[in-house]
This record gives C-alpha cells, sequence and structure tokens, in this order.
C-alpha cells in the first residue's frame, strides 16, 4: 500500500480560467479618427481638391464628408485600420475630393476638428 506524500487527500484542481476571448471583427475593431489634411491644389474655377494627410500603411480612408456652403466649404477624412495590413510609421497619402461646385473664392476648413479649422482662405 502507498501512501501520499503529507498524509492528506489530494489537493483539489486549480479553478477553471476563462476561455479566450475570440478577437473581434477586424472590419470594425478599429475605431475611425479623423485624418488631419493640407491642401495640395486647388484652383477656383475647379470643383476638385487635392488634399495631401499623413496615415499608417495599415489604414484606408473610410468616407469623406463635405458640406459646402456659400463662403466656406468644410471637407472631413474619416480614417480607420484596414484588416490584414501591416502598421508602419505614416505615410504621407494624396485624395481627391470632388465638390458639387467650383471653389470659387470660399475658405477650406478641415472639419475633423470642432470647430472646424481653416485651412486654407478664400481668394
Amino acid at each position: 500500500m502507498t501512501s501520499c506524500a503529507g498524509g492528506g487527500p489530494p489537493a483539489a484542481a486549480p479553478p477553471p480560467t476563462a476561455s479566450p476571448v475570440a478577437p473581434a471583427d477586424p472590419a470594425t475593431a478599429a475605431a475611425e479618427v479623423t485624418a488631419v489634411w493640407d491642401v495640395e491644389r486647388a484652383d477656383a474655377a475647379s470643383r476638385r481638391v487635392d488634399v495631401t494627410y499623413l496615415a499608417a500603411a495599415c489604414s484606408a480612408v473610410r468616407r469623406i464628408d463635405v458640406e459646402e456652403a456659400g463662403d466656406r466649404v468644410v471637407i472631413t477624412l474619416g480614417n480607420g485600420a484596414s484588416a490584414g495590413r501591416e502598421c508602419t510609421e505614416p505615410l504621407l497619402r494624396h485624395r481627391t475630393v470632388t465638390l458639387k461646385a467650383p471653389l470659387g473664392t470660399r475658405d477650406l476648413y478641415d472639419g475633423g476638428a470642432d470647430p472646424p479649422v481653416l485651412v486654407r482662405p478664400g481668394t
């Protein structure tokens, strides 16, 4: 007959641990942020506004909001991570935004801030 070391009953099993939580859906895991942009090119007679902004290699523009008024245009770039892409240091990105009417003498504002920030005064 053999005896247990210590002579008492066997030690109780450790309490169960929680199973790992499944990762969030990659399409919705990363929160959207607004990209701070600058004007690359904007001509008064054109409906096109070319902008530049810094963003990680793993990110993509998810939405572009444009609010046009008689005296100003507010552009907001909604940026977020893309699934399956490696995040590295920021890259200079370019995007063309198309307005409903030519820019004319209207001011350009970045709508990513509250209140929107003047990026380029109208000419």
